[in-house]
């Protein structure tokens, strides 16, 4: 990874999700470009231009089917609208996902199709620049009409000095508004017409969790290669199983799954074939590989694009569905349902290193006057493995019509995304477990040397 220690965001050019990554796991600090300030600025112009002329939505007026109703069009609308916004509920989720969702949300905002004063989105960057990690409740997204519920809880945070927070995700909980005062901020910054709507409306809730949840799986996967290793040193493989040439050859298997597996430090074993769980584990993870290049792709471009409603563009103003988060939420679904396959694949190998007759070593790994071994370990494998199961069930399809039906297909991005994220995290439980029994029977393999 890089070692620029700050993220400068121009319209257009977008970060990897490497750099993305880098930045998280750094806490590097982001900065607005000189040509983002300037976007921003001829944005909210022609914004404000675009509403002398017609009605615009989400310009003091009230919002989804009530878009109808005025308000008072000044800051106090504004904050009305934060607050009635606000209904999350569920635990707060961890730091690393509430900071993947902030850079989310600057790096959407800082495209410039939102009608945003360039002090505003600043305010944002200075607030994450700081360390203020809002606590964001778990539940309330439905990835329609945008993250709504959870943007507002940030926005609520950072712009009004309401709920809590904490710093770079350490320590206890403090409120907002002693975050901000520690920062040197003012705890309330009053918002013009038009920018409520602006910083709720977007897809970066749902964006941010598929980059933590990628970033999480990414480095997981690599203790999965580590672990193959080690396991085909303890349990033996047939080392033509993994020859780089004969895996090639199967064009449908993902590259990076083939690189990753091939060559394999086989000890040797009598078995003619091994089981699946050894023999076929390039080709049960070759589809997590490309659908998390593919989910990192989809982050890439998400940022580059407007999430708003409305939009601008150039000098016109335009109402879409640009913050309908229903792609996000298929991969979502995809990925999870990859995890899944992955972690039975955990399973079924630690399984294996509980057998003495695939490893030559004690029953259950149970040393010398051991009641158990690692039978327990195993059972806790088993109970993760049903629960990642259980996440696999797609979460995108269940529709259910809000709004008084003017929101008619709700992908559940949210609940979607959450979703796998909870995989991610149980993935990294089963590795840990897997290590654990690895480590037990290399020293066992060594005793017994």
């Amino acid at each position: 990874m890089g070692t620029q220690s700050t993220l400068e965001l121009e319209p257009q050019r977008c970060p990897t999700a490497e750099r993305l990554y880098d930045a998280l796991r750094h806490n590097h600090t982001i900065s607005l470009g000189q040509s983002t300030i300037k976007a921003l600025r001829e944005a909210r112009e022609a914004y404000l231009e675009e509403t002398r002329r017609r009605n615009v939505y989400g310009y003091c007026t009230g919002l989804g089917a009530l878009w109808k109703s005025r308000g008072d069009c000044g800051p106090k609308w504004e904050q009305r609208i934060i607050e009635e916004h606000a209904r999350g509920r569920g635990e707060p989720v961890p730091a690393l996902v509430a900071r993947a969702f902030m850079l989310s949300r600057i790096i959407q905002a800082s495209q410039a199709h939102a009608p945003l004063r360039p002090e505003t989105l600043e305010r944002l960057v200075q607030a994450y620049n700081e360390g203020i990690t809002p606590q964001i409740p778990r539940h309330g997204s439905l990835g329609a009409s945008g993250d709504l519920v959870p943007t507002a809880h940030l926005v609520q945070c950072i712009y009004q000095g309401r709920g809590w927070a904490t710093e770079q995700g350490q320590g206890p909980p403090l409120p907002c508004s002693e975050a901000l005062e520690r920062a040197g901020m003012e705890p309330h910054y009053p918002l013009e017409p038009g920018e409520a709507l602006a910083l709720l409306n977007n897809t970066s809730w749902s964006t941010g969790l598929l980059l933590a949840s990628s970033l999480l799986i990414r480095e997981f996967l690599k203790g999965v290669e580590e672990a193959f290793r080690r396991i085909t040193r303890v349990a033996g493989c047939v080392a033509e199983e993994m020859d780089r040439e004969n895996l090639g050859l199967k064009k449908s298997l993902d590259p990076q799954a083939v690189e990753a597996f091939s060559h394999a430090p086989c000890t040797s074993t009598e078995r003619l074939q091994d089981p699946y769980s050894i023999r076929c584990t390039p080709h049960v993870l070759s589809p997590l590989y490309a659908l998390l290049r593919q989910a990192e792709e989809l982050v890439e471009r998400e940022l580059c694009s407007p999430g708003e409603n409305p939009i601008v563009h150039k000098d016109r103003v335009m109402h879409g569905c640009h913050f309908y988060a229903g792609g996000l939420a298929v991969y979502a679904d995809a990925l999870s349902i990859a995890v899944a396959h992955a972690v039975n694949l955990l399973e079924r190998q630690a399984s294996l290193l509980l057998d003495k007759e695939t490893t030559g070593l004690p029953e259950f790994l149970a040393p010398q006057g051991s009641p158990v071994g690692e039978m327990i370990t195993h059972y806790t494998m088993a109970a993760l493995a049903a629960r990642s199961r259980q996440l696999a069930a797609p979460a995108s399809v269940h529709s259910l019509p809000t709004s008084g039906g003017q929101e008619d297909i709700v992908p559940q991005a949210g609940e979607a995304l959450l979703k796998l994220y909870d995989q991610a995290i149980l993935l990294g439980d089963a590795l840990g477990l897997l290590e654990r029994l690895i480590k037990a029977a290399e020293e066992l393999s060594r005793g017994n040397g």
